[in-house]
């Protein structure tokens, strides 16, 4: 439990980010809901910002009474109230009258902690003309031409002779989180796959799904094996605040997310690679995901479900 938020607490290029944020966007006297608060560093951060008000809202019990220690320890225990509980269960009274909802339950994958969950139902917490961070977050793509990162997660065969092709099927249809490099990537392949919208244009909290579907396509200039696709996502926090996840953007704990193909497949110059992208983070889901399409005349399709028990 704690190893997560010491994880968090040590990512600077993160830490930074938000801090920039709340300091841009809460007013004087202003009141903060903190959604999945964790230890309370964001929390602390609001206070820090000018808030009058923070109510943190943290699901798991031990850490709630962890932040409640960390506030008192840095005297903002007055400011700041702890509600153990998860957010889409709780009523609050004065519901409607926070001037910022933030919520970094930002996964490597952009959306599989429920981020657009957290902040669809904040919505009842916002007052008129209030904000969310982050604003928005866009989901990056772009083909794997490497093998180096392919090679790290097929790693099936023992030499034992064995057939384990049942497993291999099971643990290729994966998202694993690795950092790539643009050495790894199609030149010039980076797509913009996604994007969810907290805070419209107008100053209005968005209405996103969290069943999402997106195309990507790109035509080889070269003959060029594929290995997978590498996604990585930049979050709006505030106008002109933006954290990335990108392989050349600063580190962060995040890293980039790495879609394997069960096999590499060629394709030659001129040839089309597609991508059909789908994610469902429903609570009744949790978090499922599947990219499938061509490269080439070549099929192929993953999930990340394929293979376990429905």
């Amino acid at each position: 439990m704690i190893e997560p938020q010491r994880r968090l607490l040590a990512d600077a290029v993160r830490n930074r980010a938000f801090k920039l944020a709340l300091e841009a966007t809460v007013p004087r006297a202003g009141q903060v809901l903190d959604l999945g608060s964790g230890t309370g560093y964001l929390s602390l951060l609001a206070v820090a910002a000018g808030a009058s008000k923070v109510i943190a809202v943290e699901a798991e019990p031990g850490l709630a009474h962890l932040a409640e220690r960390v506030l008192r320890a840095n005297g903002a225990a007055k400011k700041v109230q702890v509600v153990a509980a998860a957010s889409h269960d709780i009523a609050l009274k004065g519901s409607g009258t926070a001037d910022v909802v933030v919520s970094e339950t930002l996964g490597n994958h952009a959306f599989e902690e429920h981020l657009i969950e957290n902040l669809m139902d904040a919505r009842r917490f916002l007052k008129p003309g209030g904000t969310m961070i982050p604003r928005a977050v866009t989901v990056w793509a772009c083909p794997v031409v490497t093998p180096r990162l392919r090679e790290s997660v097929d790693t099936w065969d023992t030499g034992d002779g064995f057939d384990l092709t049942a497993a291999r099927r099971v643990g290729l249809n994966n998202l694993f989180v690795r950092t790539a490099g643009p050495e790894d990537l199609l030149e010039g392949g980076e797509v913009a796959l996604d994007q969810a919208t907290f805070i419209r244009g107008d100053g209005r909290p968005g209405d996103e799904p969290s069943q999402r579907k997106a195309t990507a396509r790109w035509t080889l200039a070269r003959a060029t094996t594929i290995h997978g696709y590498l996604l990585w996502w930049t979050a709006e926090l505030a106008p002109g605040i933006v954290l990335s996840t990108a392989p050349t953007a600063p580190a962060t704990h995040w890293e980039q997310v790495f879609l394997p193909l069960m096999e590499p497949l060629s394709g030659g110059r001129k040839d089309e690679i597609i991508l059909h992208y789908s994610s469902d983070t429903r609570w009744s889901t949790g978090c499922r995901v599947t990219w499938s399409g061509s490269v080439g005349r070549l099929p192929y399709r993953m999930d990340n479900r394929d293979g376990w028990p429905r």
